[in-house]
């Protein structure tokens, strides 16, 4: 069924030909297109499996897949059609393809219309949250237990309560040094060293900070 749907995708955004190169973040198929005027949008959201489609500046298009984004990424890849999409401009067949961070970099420094600058500003949002994505989602589903747990009884709500100390302090701990990570993952995005942002978060967020 998956690989049914991937072949489904190909063929509605125009073609194995029609794709220069495919790209997935953490819930969206990103396609660079030869011509986004081919795309038939209405049967991409009509489709089992799909989300949503999203038109992009330029040539760009966007798949909305959800969490099971990289295993539909990989059968799109492995379709026998799709044998060298996403080498690169001017590579040829046998060629080595480029990681997805390079085909993003290159796709980076292409124009990308009148919105180019939002376009940027949310990709720099998205890639500084996606690292963390797990530990937030695993934080928030201890937070859920620890409420549902309280509400029938199973475990008195009291702050004084011992027995949670130590479960609390793990989704607590989460969100405190939250902004410490994505000062972490922001200066990785930057190329400046992580470290030193993360340094620099550490020490706005201590009590005796002047901010």
């Amino acid at each position: 069924m998956a690989a049914s749907t991937a072949s489904q995708i190909i063929e509605a955004i125009g073609g194995a030909g029609n794709v220069k190169s495919l790209t997935h973040c953490a819930t969206r198929l990103r396609f660079e297109l030869v011509d986004a005027g081919k795309v038939d949008q209405h049967r991409l959201e009509t489709m089992k499996g799909v989300l949503g489609a999203v038109p992009q500046s330029g040539d760009r298009y966007q798949v909305v897949i959800g969490g099971a984004v990289a295993t539909m990424y990989e059968n799109i890849m492995h379709l026998p059609e799709m044998a060298g999409v996403g080498a690169g401009k001017g590579a040829v067949a046998g060629d080595k393809a480029q990681s997805d961070a390079d085909v993003k970099a290159a796709e980076r420094a292409k124009v990308r219309g009148k919105v180019a600058w939002m376009d940027s500003f949310f990709e720099y949002l998205s890639d500084s949250f996606r690292p963390i994505l797990g530990v937030l989602l695993g934080a928030s589903i201890i937070i859920a237990l620890i409420n549902l747990c309280i509400s029938i009884g199973i475990v008195p709500g009291e702050e004084a309560n011992t027995s949670l100390v130590f479960i609390k302090a793990i989704w607590k701990g989460v969100f405190y040094f939250l902004p410490i990570m994505i000062a972490y993952n922001a200066s990785k995005k930057l190329k400046v060293d992580p470290w030193l942002g993360g340094s620099i978060m550490a020490a706005l967020m201590t009590p005796s900070s002047p901010t």
